[in-house]
């Protein structure tokens, strides 16, 4: 079950991520964001490729990182199944040398991208991959220092159902998308046991498609905690809106009084009958 919806700049140290890129133009967004997130973190980025390692210029990553060794940028199938063979060893083996290895040479952590598609090839033994992924935010490489790893699927590529067992296999997703989407955006979507979406950090139109995403497939009355939201503009509350109009009421649970001023704002706008509750406002379908 996925447990947060990111923004790159939003991941934290112990995330077990995955990201879903649609183009080329995505996969590039997708390695630049990770990167100078990385950097802001004082973490070393790890880029593992699908295919022969790509030039950082293709990636669109143009400058040097800050720190010498801060990006590494290596084939994955090498590193992670030598001979052809998947080994579950070896891959725990390869992830804990590099978290090791960037604590030694004095970054914060090691922050891991690794491009999935190297599982197509001819890979012996690649089920015991996907096995691994189920257990691996639980290991405690990923909780030394700060250190985190994405995987990355190509949506044509994988396909619906082994893109199920990706989203299965991980408990945050990153949102990625090249059009419109801001990559240093610090925005998350937590869905606690409550089944309570609470939102950290700056929500507008540019961050509106993680919230979006979050409510996917819902129905009836959504609750969405903005406590700890720090930014809400008038691209957010249409974005609210038709994430109402979709589930038929959306609760505003605990909002600031930045929100509460957009809302009352625009409610004549929205063409849904707002509710005043003991903690929240509710926007619903009349």
């Amino acid at each position: 079950m996925i447990e947060a919806f990111v923004s790159p700049a939003a991941l934290r140290g112990g995330d077990h991520a995955y990201a879903v890129t649609r183009s080329d133009a995505d996969r590039s967004w997708l390695a630049r964001a990770f990167a100078e997130n990385a950097e802001r973190a004082d973490a070393r980025a790890l880029y593992l490729t699908e295919g022969p390692a790509d030039d950082n210029r293709l990636l669109g990553i143009q400058r040097r990182p800050r720190h010498p060794g801060g990006l590494v940028v290596v084939e994955a199938a090498p590193v992670l199944a030598p001979g052809d063979t998947f080994k579950p060893e070896i891959y725990s083996r390869a992830l804990e040398s590099a978290v090791e290895a960037s604590l030694r040479d004095g970054f914060a952590g090691a922050h891991l991208l690794v491009e999935a598609g190297w599982s197509l090839g001819r890979i012996r033994n690649v089920d015991a991959w996907w096995e691994l992924e189920h257990v691996l935010g639980e290991m405690v490489l990923l909780h030394r220092g700060n250190s985190l790893l994405v995987c990355q699927f190509d949506q044509e590529a994988f396909g619906p159902i082994r893109l199920q067992r990706a989203a299965r296999s991980h408990a945050v997703e990153v949102v990625a998308n090249a059009k419109g989407f801001p990559a240093a955006a610090p925005m998350r979507v937590n869905r606690e046991d409550d089944d309570v979406l609470y939102v950290v950090g700056e929500l507008d139109r540019g961050t509106a498609n993680l919230l979006a995403t979050a409510c996917r497939g819902s129905v009836g009355t959504v609750t969405i905690d903005l406590a700890e939201a720090t930014f809400f503009d008038a691209g957010a509350h249409r974005a609210i809106s038709r994430i109402a109009k979709s589930c038929k009421q959306v609760r505003l649970r605990h909002a600031p009084a930045i929100v509460q001023r957009v809302v009352f704002a625009l409610q004549s706008e929205a063409g849904l009958e707002l509710e005043i509750e003991d903690d929240a406002l509710s926007l619903r379908v009349g």
